[in-house]
């Protein structure tokens, strides 16, 4: 029977783009601290027993779901993980007080057929007279394959805005390396003229396309006699691109 886990303080993944074997191009560290229901031994005995803990990042507050890792976009290639001892409580009565770790295993569990957790599981012995096993602290490295496409192109049409037109806007594109995966893309916007220019701070490219078209509205007519340029800039995955508006 595994250790009742009851909450996950300070669960967190760190991504690193990384170039590894076997087509890993991401190192995923996870850190955080589960928390037992604070079950006890008694009789100064040694008891053996396993904690179960599903690896996922801040975001994700329940601890029964995890990161997905069924290669859509994220796929396991390999990984290390250690444990250790974060808190413990006893009576003080106690002829041995014992924590040890046995053995500590990595597991990809299918879930269902669209979903695979990364699971690691402590096998652990304690013993003592009313002892309870309180905290264990983890951490893992995980190679992994992200198949997220990146950012390839943003483009605008028209490339110049007039104010005192009928349309005070242009139409930015921004395409990707290939498909989105099942939950899309986030392609993060910004502009060096947020006084003039409004965009979207984030598009989506939906899944199964390539690309996603906004609108950049001029907000007001830019002072001074001439064009005046505004920069547009996107990005997502590894991929970075830059595109100057002319406004008038």
């Amino acid at each position: 029977m595994s250790l009742p886990i009851i909450e996950i303080a300070n669960r967190q993944r760190l991504d690193v783009f990384a170039d590894g074997p076997k087509g890993a191009n991401r190192l995923l560290i996870y850190t955080g601290i589960a928390i037992l229901d604070g079950s006890f031994v008694i009789n100064n005995m040694l008891v053996h027993d396993t904690a179960e803990i599903i690896l996922g990042q801040n975001s994700i507050k329940d601890i029964t779901q995890g990161d997905n890792f069924n290669g859509n976009p994220l796929a396991f290639i390999n990984g290390t993980v250690s444990v250790a001892l974060a808190a413990i409580s006893d009576q003080g009565n106690s002829d041995n007080v014992t924590w040890a770790t046995d053995s500590t295993e990595l597991d990809l569990v299918p879930i269902d057929p669209n979903t695979n957790f990364l699971k690691i599981r402590v096998n652990c012995g304690i013993q003592g007279e009313s002892t309870s096993l309180l905290r264990i602290s983890y951490t893992a490295f995980i190679s992994a394959k992200d198949s997220t496409p990146d950012l390839v192109s943003l483009v605008f049409d028209p490339r110049r805005i007039a104010f005192d037109s009928n349309k005070p806007w242009s139409t930015g594109t921004v395409t990707l390396s290939g498909p989105a995966p099942s939950d899309g893309v986030a392609v993060q916007l910004s502009t060096d003229r947020p006084d003039l220019l409004t965009i979207p701070a984030t598009v989506i490219v939906a899944a199964g396309a390539t690309d996603v078209t906004f609108k950049a509205v001029l907000l007001v007519k830019p002072g001074g006699i001439g064009v005046v340029k505004a920069q547009v800039t996107a990005s997502a995955g590894k991929g970075h691109q830059s595109f100057t508006l002319d406004l008038l």
